[in-house]
């Protein structure tokens, strides 16, 4: 069996065919660096200004609606949880990849529905 190209002795291999030391020391052969390690700047990145402004916009909206959620009082343990996973969620995605990690992702947005759905 021939050994595929990618694999060289004393490397170790990420797994996905590509050297990790190729990953890892960008600066030598040139390749980019995989993220920032900020959902909101990946936002931008990857959307651009006008996708980063309709992203503001939703999260606007978001905060908008739990304020006035907030200040009609009527704010049960269900109500308190789903905003305290929206805050955590979003403060986490300040320092890692939050909008593409499952295990933050699924609470954030199913926070962040019910948060809006109860608005209504």
């Amino acid at each position: 069996p021939e050994v595929p190209s990618s694999i060289r002795p004393g490397v170790k291999n990420d797994g996905n065919f590509d050297v990790s030391a190729d990953v890892h020391f960008a600066r030598y052969n040139g390749k980019p660096v995989s993220g920032p390690h900020n959902s909101y700047l990946t936002v931008l990145a990857r959307m651009g200004l006008l996708g980063a402004a309709a992203f503001a916009a939703f999260l606007a909206a978001l905060g908008a609606a739990i304020w006035r959620r907030a200040r009609a009082g009527r704010i049960g343990l269900a109500e308190l949880l789903a905003i305290t996973l929206c805050f955590d969620g979003l403060f986490y995605a300040l320092f890692n990849t939050g909008f593409e990690s499952g295990y933050n992702c699924y609470l954030l947005w199913l926070a962040a529905g019910m948060c809006l759905e109860r608005a209504r």
